[in-house]
This record gives C-alpha cells, structure tokens and sequence, in this order.
C-alpha cells in the first residue's frame, strides 16, 4: 500500500476538530476519491497529508500517516514533497505575479534538471494550451489555464502520490472532461491520485475506489462502481 491514514484527528487552536476519524488507503497507481459536503473535512484532510497544518496552527492529535512504509505523520511540506507527495491547494494555486515557465522552474529542486524537463514536457502533453502561456503572467490565466498550470507543477516533484483538493471549484462544467482525462493519464502513468471534492458526480465515475467524508469520519467507503447510481453521496447524477 502506498499511502495509509490510521485514525487520524487534528484540532484547531480553537479546540475544534478538523477531522476526527479518518483511515484511508491508496495503491500506487490508482486513482481514489474523497468527497463530502462543505465542511466535512476535506481540506483539513489535504492539509494533514500534504504537511500544510502548521500554517494554520493546527496539530494530528491522533491517529498517523504512513507513506511507502514509512511514519511521516506531522512532516513539513518540503519532506512530504521529498517522500513523493505533492498536492494542488483548494485556493492560491499559482503565484500571480510569476509566469507559467517560473513557475515550473521553482518545483521540483529535489529533481534532476532531466527529470523536471521531462515532467514538464509531459504536462504540456496533458494540457497542450498551456505550451503557448508560458511567457504569460499566471495571473492573467482563465481559472481551468490556473488548474493546469498548478497540476504540472506539482508534477515537476515527479510525486508518487498527486493531491488534488476541490479540482473543479469554481470552473466550468466543460473542463471536466480534460482535467479529469489527465488525472488518468497521471494513473496509468504510475501516479497514484487522490481527488478531494464535494461534486461527486465525474469524481466517483473517474476513481476506483471513493471514501465518504462526513462530520469529520469515514462514515462509508468501496468501489466505485458500488456507488454509481445510488444517492449514497447525497447526489442523483452520479454516472453523468
């Protein structure tokens, strides 16, 4: 198993907990989804197993984080993305004032300067308007042209394990198809992927394995074709 959550908790400086009961599992090359209403814990979730907790003072009160075997529950972000995890933020998922090439030239030091061509060539092959921005101020990129840009970059780590939190926020219904496309390209590629999202709908029908995130806990989990055209989710277009 690639990646596994045991029991994981955290709580907020305020007391409050974030998450209080999720154990989840992904094999490598796979694709898994996470999904649950606003305020679930998603984020929070994305934030423990990408290291980003700090920022926000908050802490794993229980429970752990294995990845490839290893105990890397509470790491920083830069050991994370070391190990093989990189993850694509909810919100702020580019540096407005840095242009498309900075930004894949800032990810990925830990690489070989051949490994991080490679990983970038091969997100322009996934996301070929991106090739003709790379002089353009992110910025100035439409939400999708954003998206893609953060996904190659969080590539140029050459990850075992891409994080995307909330893929669809905010975007048009027309990019799913793209962006979901690429995630399994990602797979088949030997990238495991775990999507977090409160859409359900492409989601679930795109991974083969989904977790329910309710109230903070796991409260249902298995195939996916097991959920498709149920209301499990709390969504009757799932298989749109």
């Amino acid at each position: 198993m690639l990646l596994e959550t045991e029991n994981l908790a955290v709580r907020y400086p305020n007391g409050a907990l974030g998450i209080e009961d999720v154990s989840i599992q992904i094999e490598a090359g796979r694709i898994v989804a996470l999904v649950g209403a606003n305020g679930a814990g998603k984020t929070t979730t994305c934030r423990t197993l990408s290291g980003f907790l700090r920022t926000e003072g908050a802490q794993i009160v229980r429970g752990k984080v294995v990845f490839d075997g290893v105990d890397v529950t509470g790491h920083e972000p830069h050991r994370l993305v070391n190990a093989g995890i990189a993850a694509v933020p909810e919100r702020n998922k580019v540096f407005s004032n840095l242009s498309v090439r900075e930004h894949f030239l800032s990810a990925g030091m830990h690489r070989s300067g051949a490994e991080r061509a490679e990983a970038v060539e091969f997100g322009l092959h996934l996301f070929p308007t991106i090739r003709g921005r790379m002089k353009h101020s992110a910025g100035t990129l439409s939400g999708g042209e954003q998206q893609m840009v953060a996904i190659i970059r969080a590539l140029v780590n050459r990850p075992r394990l891409l994080i995307v939190d909330e893929m669809m926020l905010g975007l048009h219904a027309s990019l799913q198809r793209p962006l979901f496309e690429a995630l399994e390209t990602i797979a088949g590629d030997g990238t495991a992927c775990l999507v977090i999202d409160e859409s359900a709908t492409r989601t679930v029908t795109t991974a083969q394995y989904c977790y329910l995130l309710e109230g903070g806990r796991i409260t249902a989990h298995g195939k996916s074709v097991d959920f498709v055209d149920t209301d499990l989710f709390g969504i009757t277009d799932i298989g749109a």
